[in-house]
């Protein structure tokens, strides 16, 4: 095996190049970190544009049940509770 950064012999199983000092296994440790945390983003990525898309439906039932309703009066249906 090669070493990237001096092009040097590694022996294999070697956790550095003996040449340079290069970290071997750092350029694998690296690319899995860089892939977990690009994971963890899409998925929180998809429970937002979730969580958008249920809040839209909620918000469209709602104006459709209120558009029914005559202005001026009040129902315990136009409260809303916080």
């Amino acid at each position: 095996m090669n070493c990237p950064a001096c092009n040097g012999n590694i022996p294999e199983g070697a956790f550095f190049c003996p040449y340079c000092g290069y970290d071997v296994r750092g350029s694998k440790r690296k690319f899995w970190f860089m892939a977990g945390l690009a994971g963890a983003f899409a998925g929180a990525a998809l429970v937002l544009v979730y969580q958008l898309i249920k809040e839209r439906e909620l918000w469209l039932s709602h104006k459709v049940n209120n558009s029914s309703s005559c202005i001026g009066e009040d129902s315990d249906e136009d409260i809303m509770d916080f």
